[in-house]
């Protein structure tokens, strides 16, 4: 078990805690102005972020 944890950890250690890739991506969607965000995901952060609120 103690192997595998080990294991895990250095796999984790070697991936970036940004994402540059992903980043250019979303960058030149912004740019191009083709940068989408379904409705349905802003309204599910939304009401997540009220009821979180409403509990402390």
């Amino acid at each position: 078990m103690r192997e595998l944890h080990q294991k895990v950890q250095a796999q984790l250690a070697s991936v970036p805690e940004i994402r540059s890739d992903r980043v250019a991506e979303l960058r030149a969607a912004l740019l191009k102005g083709t940068y989408q965000v379904p409705a349905s995901a802003v309204a599910e952060k939304m009401l997540g972020r009220a009821l979180a609120d409403r509990l402390r």
